[in-house]
């Protein structure tokens, strides 16, 4: 998901509104960063007698989209006649290969099947990070 900010700033200059707004554009790329255009809402002038005194320029400036990643959580269960560790790694290939872009997952629940007093069966049950597709 793409996001972009907005600011506003007043440039003044004596010179000219296209040098106010020059003013004001080169401010912006020294203190917000990631300037990606800029346009002039509101031009004013301060005129002292009979002479232009200042001429100001209010200016939008968008800045450059920043990305948000953004995760899902899934819950799935494996099982593994060998052991949890082995479960653990069966349920992350097998969400490997259905989910995109697997960033991690963490054990919610460990259990074993028991039968005849031997341990036959491991069981984990694993919440499975993923990144969503744009």
């Amino acid at each position: 998901m793409a996001i972009a900010r907005v600011e506003e700033i007043r440039a003044t200059s004596t010179v000219s509104f296209e040098d106010a707004i020059r003013q004001g554009v080169a401010r912006a790329h020294r203190t917000l960063h990631h300037v990606r255009s800029g346009w002039a809402k509101e031009r004013q002038l301060r005129v002292e007698g009979d002479e232009i005194a200042e001429s100001q320029v209010d200016l939008v400036i968008t800045l450059k989209r920043k990305f948000l990643a953004i995760a899902q959580v899934e819950e799935i269960s494996a099982t593994s006649t060998v052991s949890f560790e082995d479960a653990i790694r069966q349920g992350l290939a097998r969400a490997g290969n259905t989910l995109h872009q697997v960033r991690g997952g963490w054990v919610k629940e460990r259990q074993v099947r028991v039968e005849a007093d031997k341990i036959v069966e491991y069981q984990v049950n694993l919440l499975i990070t993923f990144m969503l597709d744009d």
